[in-house]
């Protein structure tokens, strides 16, 4: 890869030989963008809300069966567990997202060093390599790789936000009644054996 930061050194103006190499890194950081766009999309307040929602239910369901008795039937054990899955899908999605940003700003970068490399006629890179038709080939496919990557990356992420969505919206109702249920049933076990 072009190193980030690195110099170019410059030599003439031969980039009129890489059209079809700069139109495939242009693709490629295309690509990425509008991935990063389309997670961007999303409503990015409900995502946080429903990340949010999902860790209160679950601590909430933890703290209200513990030591008090309480036994879930398989109907709410499903119930729980599609609370829990909604968490997984969103649990670390501030990092992610965080991480995907910093990783689309370094890939688009290096392309565009590449770019300008190539539109110059470079003759060699800032570590001093020769700049010919092998190194062309393996840095536009290196880029490239780097670049689909990221891509790939930030639709996995929408996905995990739209299937989060959808499902915390199919389950927030019984989830919101299976938590008055079971304080129900704790403040029942309570009467019955005292407090736990």
């Amino acid at each position: 890869m072009v190193a980030a930061g690195c110099a170019v050194l410059f030599a003439g103006c031969g980039g009129a030989g890489h059209r079809e190499e700069i139109a495939e890194l242009e693709r490629a950081e295309r690509a990425m963008r509008e991935a990063a766009d389309a997670y961007a999309a999303l409503p990015q307040d409900s995502l946080d809300a429903v990340r949010i929602w999902a860790t209160t239910q679950l601590r909430d369901f933890e703290l209200l069966a513990a030591d008090s008795g309480v036994v879930l039937t398989r109907a709410e054990g499903a119930i729980v567990s599609d609370v829990s899955r909604v968490r997984r899908l969103l649990k670390d999605n501030p990092d992610r997202v965080a991480r995907l940003r910093a990783s689309q700003e370094q890939a688009a970068d290096q392309i565009r060093l590449l770019i300008e490399a190539l539109q110059t006629g470079a003759t060699t890179d800032g570590a001093g390599a020769p700049i010919d038709s092998a190194y062309v080939r393996r840095q536009v496919a290196a880029e490239r790789v780097a670049a689909e990557a990221v891509a790939a990356s930030w639709e996995e992420t929408a996905d995990y936000g739209r299937r989060a969505l959808r499902l915390a919206a199919a389950t927030r109702q019984r989830s919101d009644s299976l938590g008055e249920a079971l304080r129900q049933r704790l403040a029942k076990w309570v009467l019955e054996h005292g407090a736990p």
